[in-house]
């Protein structure tokens, strides 16, 4: 080990700094950033602020300093003001706040009701093009009728039936008055201004359920407020990031079948601002693009992954396409890699790689051929000094010759030629990507890893990072193909001498917790089991989950209710009579993604049928488990259930 070498524990919960949203000055000589924690006290929001840094100068230092959750910097167009949002009045009252460059007291530009939520939302806020107004989601507020019968005690919900939708607002920062821009029935999720500053590009639906966000449409509406007018619609696909281009022509997107809102991956998409025209820019294209710019009228500037690999790509708007650059690790913002860019081309990112975890980049133009990388943060240094074992790329082929491949983590101290313990971990999604990246503390790999297992995260078939043919070949076959392709991964890596296949466990979060429970169901090969978020019953999902538009989505419009049919077929409680596997079930009460009955339903079919299970509820937790005693509760049953069932 190195000198000063450090073991990882659970202690890296509370010291990892999360490190996003790097936005860079339009002269490009700061970038505000956020540095939060990566996990929360009880009933209280994550803290994080908004910090600053100068390439070249003095370590970064806070822009702000509340005790409370402050995220999605953003400069004014002339650099002057720096906005932000926070929940400094009170926790989840997120207001927009204004301050200016050389900093003092931030000031609220909103108040009142909160304006919407930052879960999954991509369109927080947006300045207009002259700096003078500000434009954000805020979603309808009680009448004054509603207000005085929930006063009374009349507090009843009637599901489904009082739509409250999410309007688009602009607030005016000279009189700090602020007008509904959008009216009817139409729920904003997304928005972009046009350059004149005179209309909006939104992405809407017809009503204000996270369900509904799976038939959403591209629309405009005038600034000075209307019913949306729809332009465009793929039927059976969704539509992210709307962007305007700089001389008001045209407007671009990424399109595909997306698991979540808020985690936006696909093709990219050019239309004409009138609507007509629709087309795919780079039609085929390997990778999978995500955050996107316009650089100038003609061109645009797209991060993504290209073969698993974190890519920055600029596209004509013929079509013709180059790389900017390609490499390793991952451009690090939540589930969506993005950037910012000053008035030069300058690029500030989030990046990390396997031994180095997420800081503040920038990469400057110069010549394409000699890119100059240069790091501008070092918050997480004392990451350095803590061990991890090798983490690598591993590349197999299915069942049907189909090339693939994922990331190993190998044990600490691992000895070559020794079979090694292993754990098989699922992405979520299915349209998400194993990235060969620093792993957070969140995550199980590191932890396991430091145990004496190797973690085997592997990207199937339906997964991102090799182009919409791949995202898209698992759908209608949730269980099928994509879970072969797992199993290959697993036997390639015995063929190798990698793998003891007598010592093997599974877990996984969300899609992969659904994998986890499948493999039970399918295959006694595994010797232990951790589902998390996990789906034991598509048909009681669809019923129960928020998401219920993206599971008949992805089975390909299936019928959920036909006996027989494919949401039967790949149900993995239709065989539970085949476990054996000893599971550990986890789930958070308030996750409405995956809804805490899948959790029960799992546990009573397996204690039914005589298998080994626990059930852990973790109070208080939405879709991911990050109260700091709950992640250090969850990490720890974790290890020591693969330790109690595969460890001598």
């Amino acid at each position: 080990m190195p000198a000063r070498a450090r073991k990882y524990t659970l202690d890296t919960l509370t010291s990892y700094r999360v490190v996003a949203d790097a936005q860079i000055h339009p002269d490009g000589s700061t970038i505000a950033f956020v540095v939060g924690d990566l996990t929360h006290p009880r009933r209280k929001n994550a803290r994080a602020n908004i910090y600053i840094a100068a390439p070249g100068s003095d370590a970064p230092y806070p822009f702000t300093s509340a005790d409370a959750s402050e995220m999605h910097p953003r400069w004014s167009p002339d650099g002057s003001t720096l906005a932000f949002v926070s929940d400094r009045a009170g926790v989840d009252n997120f207001q927009i706040y204004l301050m200016p460059r050389q900093g003092g007291e931030a000031h609220a530009l909103t108040s009142g009701a909160a304006i919407q939520s930052p879960n999954r939302d991509v369109s927080m806020f947006k300045w207009s093009p002259d700096g003078s107004r500000i434009a954000f989601l805020q979603k309808d507020s009680l009448t004054p009728q509603e207000m005085l019968r929930r006063a009374e005690g009349s507090d009843e919900i009637v599901f489904e039936h009082n739509h409250k939708f999410t309007r688009l607002v602009i607030a005016d920062l000279a009189t700090r008055k602020t007008q509904v821009v959008t009216r009817g029935a139409a729920q904003v999720w997304e928005f972009d201004w046009s350059p004149d500053g005179k209309e909006f590009v939104l992405i809407c639906s017809a009503l204000p359920y996270e369900w509904s966000w799976y038939d959403s449409w591209l629309a405009r509406v005038p600034a000075t407020g209307g019913t949306p007018r729809k332009l465009f619609a793929r039927p059976n696909r969704q539509l992210g990031h709307p962007r305007w281009s700089p001389d008001g022509h045209h407007i671009s997107f990424v399109s595909s079948l997306w698991s979540d809102r808020g985690i936006i991956g696909g093709d990219l998409y050019l239309i004409d601002s009138n609507g007509k025209s629709p087309r795919v820019l780079a039609d085929g294209y390997a990778g999978t693009l995500s955050g996107i710019e316009w650089t100038d009228a003609q061109t645009i500037l797209a991060a993504g992954y290209l073969r698993g690999q974190a890519t920055l790509t600029q596209f004509d708007i013929h079509g013709a396409h180059q790389s900017v650059w390609t490499g390793i690790g991952a451009l690090q913002e939540s589930y969506t890699p993005k950037f910012s860019r000053s008035a030069d081309g300058t690029i500030a990112v989030v990046r990390s790689d396997p031994s180095s975890p997420r800081e503040v980049w920038m990469l400057y133009p110069t010549d394409p051929d000699a890119l100059v990388w240069r790091q501008v943060t070092n918050l997480n240094a004392e990451f350095l000094n803590i061990v991890t074992g090798d983490q690598d790329v591993f590349e197999w082929e299915s069942h049907d010759g189909l090339k693939l491949q994922g990331v190993l983590v190998k044990p600490v101290g691992a000895k070559k030629g020794k079979r090694l313990p292993l754990i098989v971990q699922p992405h979520g999604g299915p349209t998400g990507i194993s990235a060969n990246e620093y792993l957070s503390p969140l995550r199980w790999a590191y932890h396991l890893s430091n145990r004496g297992y190797a973690v085997f995260m592997p990207n199937f078939r339906g997964s991102t990072g090799w182009g919409i043919e791949f995202a898209e070949a698992n759908l209608g076959d949730m269980g099928g193909q994509d879970w072969l392709d797992i199993m290959a991964g697993v036997d390639a890596l015995i063929n190798k001498g990698i793998a003891d296949p007598k010592r093997m466990g599974i877990g996984g979060w969300s899609y992969g917790g659904f994998m986890t429970v499948w493999a039970i169901t399918q295959t006694h090969r595994f010797k232990a089991a951790v589902a998390g978020a996990a789906i034991g019953n598509w048909l009681s999902f669809h019923g129960s989950s928020n998401l219920s538009g993206w599971d008949k989505l992805h089975y390909n419009n299936a019928n959920p209710y036909e006996r027989g049919g494919v949401f039967d077929k790949f149900t993995p409680i239709n065989y539970i009579g085949n476990a054996r596997t000893p599971t550990l079930v986890l789930q958070g009460d308030q996750d409405r993604d995956v809804p805490p009955s899948q959790a029960y339903e799992i546990f009573r079919a397996l204690r039914d049928h005589g298998v080994e299970c626990e059930l852990v509820i973790y109070p208080r937790e939405p879709h991911s488990v990050t109260e700091t005693a709950h992640a250090r509760d969850l990490i720890t049953r974790v290890c020591e259930w693969f330790d109690r069932h595969l460890k001598p």
